[in-house]
């Protein structure tokens, strides 16, 4: 279905990619937003996980570039408005320092294997074009 929305656009296309980091700055900001004015409570816990979803599908749509700024700006976004110390990038407590870099880790992990799907597509349709060809 998501394919067929991005007709036209050929995996590694730069309307694609675009697409991509428009999905991994809008998704991630609209994220923030939610946790920041939804569930933020100061002596609630910060859900990371939620973060895995912008990361997913704007590597899935762009590759590896905008997974990891998606990445990138979940990680920075959230101990900056979200976490103790508040509008600070440092992180108070430890278990909330490994959850971060958890997400951190995930998200570049889901970057690569994204990246990793996109060359394999791009790489079939080449050996299906030449055996077109002959």
């Amino acid at each position: 279905m998501f394919e067929q929305y991005l007709q036209g656009c050929g995996v590694g296309s730069p309307r694609r990619v675009w697409l991509g980091y428009g999905i991994a700055v809008i998704g991630t900001a609209l994220l923030l937003g939610a946790q920041f004015w939804l569930w933020f409570k100061p002596g609630r816990n910060l859900s990371f996980v939620l973060f895995l979803i912008p990361v997913i599908v704007s590597a899935c749509v762009g590759g590896l570039g905008p997974g990891l700024v998606s990445t990138g700006l979940s990680a920075l976004g959230s101990s900056y408005l979200i976490l103790a110390p508040l509008h600070s990038v440092s992180i108070g407590r430890e278990f909330l320092l490994v959850r971060c870099l958890g997400l951190v880790v995930s998200g570049c992990l889901m970057s690569v294997i994204c990246e990793g799907f996109h060359r394999e597509i791009v790489k079939r349709g080449t050996v299906e074009k030449r055996l077109r060809a002959s």
